[in-house]
């Protein structure tokens, strides 16, 4: 046993495992970072579409069929239609 650890054998199995270690240490820090930059992106997303959907609740119909790219006869035709909506 002594004479297999004093071998190059040994030495180069020795290095082979430190590798692997290092090698699979960084894989799971890489793959642990990419998991919360993930995260603070879904969340930076999700704060982004609150903000979004407060300034579309602030539009009328006309004005978010304008912001949406819709041409101004065509929008012109929504005005009006949330108060015949509400008195129905």
């Amino acid at each position: 046993m002594m004479a297999f650890l004093a071998s190059p054998a040994a030495k180069l199995l020795a290095a082979v495992l430190i590798v692997a270690a290092v090698f699979g240490a960084g894989y799971v820090k890489g793959r642990s970072t990419g998991k919360i930059q993930q995260m603070k992106d879904t969340v930076e997303a999700v704060q982004k579409r609150g903000e979004i959907d407060n300034e579309v609740g602030k539009l009328g119909d006309y004005s978010l069929c304008l912001r949406l790219g819709g041409m101004p006869d065509d929008c012109v035709k929504l005005r009006g239609m949330e108060s015949t909506a509400e008195g129905q």
